[in-house]
């Protein structure tokens, strides 16, 4: 007869407690000494929980004596808390600095825990600040964990999709140039290229403290002007810029390189002569169209830019959300509760599991109709999208109407 198998966790609590008394009561035989803050005030604890816990101090440290002026003591007593624990309780305001000990340290699933406490509660208000802060602390520590990279892409990510209302604070024109770089360099940002102009020129006009309209320049202002730009313009995409704002907003501010300036006339005379994997003709994430949309979001965006060009009209506006399947249920009364009386609308669907994507335009509203009843339409089509495909060009195909009075059927099931 097999044995059987008995499991508990009735020990874990005590032995946490055990390992909190442990911290508490380290002065006597802890062999690892920290000197933290600028009054190094000591810290003990236990060299064999670091080798364990924290891969910056796996491997040799004889003496195990550090010193870290720049931390706060009482913050990395709460650190060696959960090096000990497991325990977190950390005020909102220190969350940030406490991921940065945990990079330091190379305590992973700290660092991912700051970090999701940060990205959870990320702001257009905020958001430009916390990405200066993080780059500022990946520059100065001498070990930069996953935790503090993945937060830096995160910040990035975010200000992208919310650009417009990001790049509308404060705190994103008093930005040092290396933070601008990276949120301009960013494909994930999701403006128009000569919004992403605008907002360059409005940050060096407030580094060089040069107030009055371009055209009211004087000779020394546009100098300290073109300062600025000189290490930020290369990042600004001035081939996919339309030549007539070319002309009249960027040529005469007078701080386009004369070799760009050139380059941007031929590209306008010659297009075909520039590859289409030049990185300069590489179209950022336009202004999510789709607003709330799980499916047309991140490599999809573009899916949403074609499908609003076939929709025509205005380039611009916002496609909003009034039924999705999952939320209100996949009945037909469901979708024609939400729908009915709506138009022009796009119905979009992701297979499962496959990343193909079909739906259809219709701007005709929908209505409930206890037969079937065909609406007449001369704009309505239906198209397809294969999400599966390595080319980032890759675009739907679109089916016309052959008989449009047969356009939509309206049904009630």
């Amino acid at each position: 007869m097999g044995s059987r198998n008995f499991t508990s966790e009735k020990g874990v609590p005590r032995l946490l407690i055990d390992l909190e008394e442990l911290l508490l009561q380290n002065a006597q035989n802890a062999d690892a000494v920290f000197y933290i803050g600028p009054k190094e005030v000591p810290i003990r604890c236990h060299s064999f929980l670091l080798k364990c816990r924290c891969k910056s101090y796996r491997g040799d440290h004889k003496g195990m004596l550090m010193r870290y002026p720049e931390l706060n003591p009482e913050l990395f007593h709460t650190f060696l808390l959960y090096l000990y624990t497991g325990k977190l309780s950390v005020e909102e305001n220190s969350v940030f600095d406490l991921l940065c000990i945990a990079s330091e340290f190379g305590m992973d699933d700290l660092e991912l825990t700051c970090e999701d406490i940060l990205c959870a509660n990320l702001e257009p208000s905020s958001a430009c600040a916390l990405l200066d802060s993080a780059l500022i602390s990946k520059k100065k520590q001498r070990h930069v964990g996953k935790g503090l990279r993945r937060l830096i892409d995160r910040c990035v990510t975010f200000i992208g999709e919310n650009a417009t209302d990001c790049l509308q604070t404060s705190r994103s024109i008093s930005l040092p140039v290396e933070s601008l770089i990276e949120i301009i360099s960013s494909d994930q940002l999701c403006l128009e290229e000569e919004e992403v102009w605008r907002f360059v020129l409005r940050w060096a006009q407030f580094q060089s403290d040069v107030r009055t309209h371009v055209s009211r320049w004087s000779e020394d202002e546009r100098l300290k002007v073109a300062k600025f730009l000189s290490p930020i313009i290369s990042h600004v995409r001035l081939l996919l810029i339309d030549s007539r704002i070319f002309a009249e907003e960027i040529e005469p501010t007078g701080c386009v390189p004369m070799a760009l300036s050139l380059e941007r006339y031929r590209f306008a005379a010659l297009p075909h002569q520039f590859g289409e994997t030049d990185p300069r003709l590489v179209h950022r994430n336009t202004p999510r169209l789709f607003q709330s949309s799980t499916i047309i979001q991140n490599d999809r965006i573009s899916l949403g830019r074609k499908l609003n060009e076939w929709y025509g009209g205005v380039t611009k506006q916002a496609w909003r959300c009034i039924y999705r399947a999952s939320v209100h249920g996949y009945s037909a009364d469901a979708f024609h509760s939400r729908c009915d009386g709506m138009a022009p609308t796009y119905v979009i669907v992701l297979i499962q599991n496959t990343k193909w994507i079909c739906g259809g335009f219709a701007d005709v509203p929908w209505t409930k109709s206890k037969t079937p009843r065909y609406a007449t339409s001369n704009r309505s089509f239906l198209f397809c999208y294969d999400g599966n495909s390595s080319n980032s060009r890759q675009q739907p195909v679109k089916f016309n109407i052959v008989k449009k009075h047969f356009a939509l059927c309206h049904d009630s099931k």
